[in-house]
Formats: structure tokens, sequence, C-alpha cells
């Protein structure tokens, strides 16, 4: 867990990130057949989440262990899972490997970031009217066009958004990832995020000893 050169020191001197490592740690010497990660590498930096990564894949590897996590990193959910739930408002909307749920979104992905947040429904409308526009999708100011091959569609889509006076002030053309399927089935951004609420709890029981 890439805690060797702390090794000696007092448990309350640990940062929050070095104790969740220690947590995940501590379960991994039972040897669980079965294991339940509550975002396992929330807070922590690059280095620290690769660490995690690599040691409980060697001990699932090891043990023939099975291991349900979830993320808000979608790098982890593509890199490691096996299998991925999209979860919306507690049930699960869309399942499949990393690779179908990217196949499901559709060919390419043109995101337009747009100078004036408000694109109507009547342009989105046109837009989708196109015939080799398969979905649009807007998150906030980026308006994100899924067609079968970007470079041909992409002059059409321009001239839409040309014409109905929209400034687009960036262009990009990439293939579906994670990030786009959750949007697509759960209708919003997943940010990666949050607090380290639960690794303070553990430090102040830690200092009452």
């Amino acid at each position: 867990m890439g805690l060797d050169a702390v090794a000696d020191n007092v448990v309350k001197t640990y940062s929050g990130g070095m104790i969740r490592r220690l947590e995940i740690a501590c379960t991994l010497l039972i040897g669980p057949k079965i294991l339940f990660l509550d975002e396992p590498t929330i807070g922590l930096d690059p280095s620290a989440r690769k660490a995690v990564w690599e040691e409980l894949s060697s001990f699932r590897k090891e043990y023939g262990s099975t291991v349900f996590f979830n993320t808000h990193y979608m790098d982890e959910a593509d890199l490691y899972s096996d299998e991925i739930a999209i979860i919306n408002g507690g049930k699960i909307v869309k399942l499949g490997t990393a690779e179908e749920l990217k196949r499901s979104v559709g060919g390419d992905i043109i995101t337009l970031s747009v100078a004036d947040h408000n694109v109507g429904e009547d342009v989105l409308d046109e837009v989708k009217g196109l015939s080799f526009v398969n979905d649009v999708i807007v998150s906030d100011s980026e308006v994100r066009v899924i067609v079968e091959d970007a470079e041909t569609a992409l002059p059409a889509v321009m001239d839409v958004f040309r014409g109905r006076g929209i400034v687009v002030a960036k262009v990009s053309m990439t293939k579906p990832t994670l990030d786009d399927v959750f949007l697509k089935y759960a209708g919003t951004k997943l940010e990666a995020g949050g607090g380290l609420t639960d690794v303070r709890q553990v430090r102040r029981m830690i200092r009452r000893g």
C-alpha cells in the first residue's frame, strides 16, 4: 500500500490518505473471499491510487476473491472492473462490461462548448433531426452529439449552430468514454470528488485512544 516508509510512525500522525490505505490493508489481512469497498481511493493522489489498485489486483489474483466497489473515478471502473453497473436514483440503469457500455453509446462523440449556455430545445431538435445523429446530450455549457462518424457529421452540426447564431467556443471529437455512458443513462455528469469525512472520523477515533 506504499506505507513502508512510515511503518514505524504512530498512526495518529498519518495523513487522511495514509489512513485510507491502512484501512484497506487491514481488511486484506483476513483474506476475504468477498470484499465490498466504498470509494476506496477517494481523496488519494494518483500515485497512492495506483498503489492501492496494484495491491488489490494482486490480492484478487492470489486469493480468487470477488471485489465489489463503487467509485466516482471512471478511469478506475474502466481499468479494474470486469462488469460495471451504472446506478441512478438507487436503481441500476445500465449493466455491462466497460467496452459493452461504451459501444452502447454510439460511434463518435462531438463535444461543442457553447458561449451561450441556453441552447434551446428547437436547436437540439434540429440537430437530432440530422440523419446521422444518434443522440444529443446537454451538460452545463457542453452539447455532446453522438454520431456514427464525427468527421463527416461535424460540418452539418456546425451549420445548425451557426444558422441559429450560437457561438461555439471549442469543438472536440472523441470515442465514447464511461463519463459519456453515465451522462447518457443517468442524465447527469458524474463529478470525481467528495470529502474525506469518514477518514477524518477514523483519525478522531485514533486520537481518542
